[in-house]
């Protein structure tokens, strides 16, 4: 996704340009041409240029980039979160290509294509041997058009055939809205596509049918997108004609206001942000901090505060260029790191840091991310729950539990009332024994790097039999992990069998249950005195 950008119509032109810029224009232009005419070998102009021009765009910032033809088209599909297709997700599995999702009310659904069926064919193309990538572009299509898909679907004996009209499939920003318990109203926001803000006040105004006693914005994991969309979401909190951002170029600076009255300026708000909330997800926390309109809950955000541009290109590339600096309301920038060619992002020293103040006088820093008004310790999942849910596409372990589990049980309670028993993760735990997988501990690759020093400096084989017996204390510890990180692993496999039985939208509410980040947002919405001396009134 991208993490925040607006756009152009074509790239400008070298015009105006000192002198000795464009002669540089021009050798690099001649250089060109004589590789492709002259080297001795024959030239691939297209992946020559490509991962020339990527990697000196590469030494201006981690943002800027030559986007291929084909990743144009597929960069287009995700800004419009629009496609014709199916509307489903496939993963490999077992050298198969299997269906890992489906979304609710999507062709697939309808047509009855369940999680864990393996694709056999799609249209006239047999999937032995394919990859997922050699699968997605024939799923998709024209909408109103007819494929055929040929699935073996767990303890069936024959292959099953499907027909799949083709629809636009539009994915939602917005994947969960909801009454919590206290009639605090609930909204998670993943990015900022063209319709993310329709999708927010379409949200709201449901929400708003109820008295809320509060509002959580949820922006966790919130990527960012598209620059207009976050101002039109702070627009919904923040009344018309107010700044929510200035951009600042090399040749000028732009202020973008708010534009029509604001739905809600009264309900308590708050936001909850993590390390993984970035640029338009800032433009939003930071306006609300800066407006002390809701309060900033969870980690510090990521610190991007830089604006790409789309350029597209005549022969059908997007050049993505970093073109400015953001600025919130009280005239602080977030981006925390400072980037010059052939260099990599330096974190801004504390000195050069400046204080600003909110509506309320309450004092901010700038080139540092957005804080939070409340901060909450990260909680980040252990090494082991990563390598079984994160980092599983190898072996798949946790996938065929959950398949297993879900061809044999028709039916499971209420979304947020179902829970994993001790039984049932019991049968998890057995499941694993006959089957080969490890992790590494981050106490393991701390060995592993003394090991590398002590060798190199000559020590080794003196520290050996001490880390040798280090090591298997180790392992014997790793055995216990499963027990140790019990409860992580129960909420992660419930998850992933809810999504099964109620799609993405029970998922979501069913972790929501016990989230502590959430529950702590609510606890700051029922308590008004605290909530209004926290935004300084």
């Amino acid at each position: 996704m991208l993490l925040m950008l607006t756009t152009r119509s074509s790239a400008q032109q070298v015009l105006n340009q000192p002198p000795a810029e464009t002669r540089q224009v021009g050798i690099v232009d001649t250089v060109y041409r004589k590789i492709i005419s002259e080297y001795a070998d024959s030239i691939n102009a297209d992946r020559l240029i490509q991962k020339s021009l990527n990697t000196t765009l590469g030494s201006l910032d981690p943002y800027s980039e030559l986007i291929s033809r084909s990743d144009a088209a597929e960069l287009n599909v995700m800004l419009k979160a629009r496609f014709g297709g199916v509307g489903m997700v496939i993963r490999p599995v077992d050298d198969a290509i299997v269906v890992g999702e489906v979304y609710r009310g999507a062709p697939a659904d309808k047509a009855g294509i369940k999680p864990g069926d393996i694709i056999i064919k799609i249209g006239d193309t047999d999937l032995k041997g394919k990859t997922i990538n050699d699968a997605f572009p024939i799923l998709r299509g024209e909408p109103g058009t007819t494929v055929k898909i040929v699935v073996q679907r767990y303890g069936a004996k024959d292959p099953i055939t499907k027909s799949v009209v083709r629809e636009t499939i539009k994915t939602s920003s917005v994947p969960y809205f909801g009454l919590l318990k206290g009639n605090i109203g609930y909204i998670r926001l993943t990015g900022e596509s063209e319709t993310s803000s329709e999708d927010v006040k379409k949200a709201l105004v449901e929400l708003k049918r109820q008295p809320l006693k509060g509002l959580i914005l949820d922006l966790r994991g919130n990527t960012g997108g598209l620059l207009t969309q976050g101002i039109h979401i702070v627009n919904l909190f923040i009344d018309k004609g107010k700044p929510v951002i200035t951009e600042r170029t090399r040749h000028r600076d732009t202020t973008y206001t708010t534009l029509e009255p604001a739905i809600d300026t009264k309900t308590p708000l708050a936001i909850l942000t993590d390390n993984l909330t970035m640029s338009a997800g800032e433009i939003i926390s930071g306006a609300i901090q800066d407006y002390d309109r809701g309060i900033i809950i969870g980690q510090k955000t990521f610190g991007k505060g830089l604006v790409q541009h789309l350029f597209n290109l005549p022969s059908g590339e997007i050049l993505r260029l970093t073109t400015a600096y953001y600025y919130t309301p009280s005239g602080r920038c977030i981006q925390n790191k400072a980037y010059s060619v052939n260099q990599e992002g330096i974190l801004i020293s504390d000195s050069l840091k400046k204080q600003f103040k909110t509506a309320n006088g309450r004092k901010v820093i700038d080139h540092d991310g957005i804080s939070p008004d409340v901060f909450l310790e990260a909680q980040p999942p252990s090494q082991m729950v990563y390598d079984l849910f994160y980092n599983d596409y190898q072996d798949n372990l946790v996938f065929k539990y959950v398949m297993s589990y879900y061809h044999n049980h028709k039916s499971i309670p209420a979304d947020t009332a179902f829970r994993l028993s001790d039984q049932e993760y019991a049968n998890f735990v057995h499941s694993l024994q006959d089957k080969k997988y490890d992790y590494q501990t981050a106490t393991e690759q701390k060995i592993n790097e003394l090991k590398k020093s002590a060798i190199k400096e000559g020590y080794w084989e003196s520290i050996k039999p001490g880390i040798d017996e280090t090591l298997t204390k180790l392992r014997k510890e790793k055995e216990n992990d499963l027990m140790r990180h019990k409860e992580e692993i129960m909420k992660s496999i419930r998850g992933e069998i809810v999504l099964r039985y109620y799609y993405r939208w029970g998922q979501i509410g069913n972790s929501l249950t016990d989230d502590s980040e959430v529950a702590k947002a609510s606890a700051v919405l029922f308590d008004n005195k605290t909530y209004l001396s926290t935004l300084g009134y």
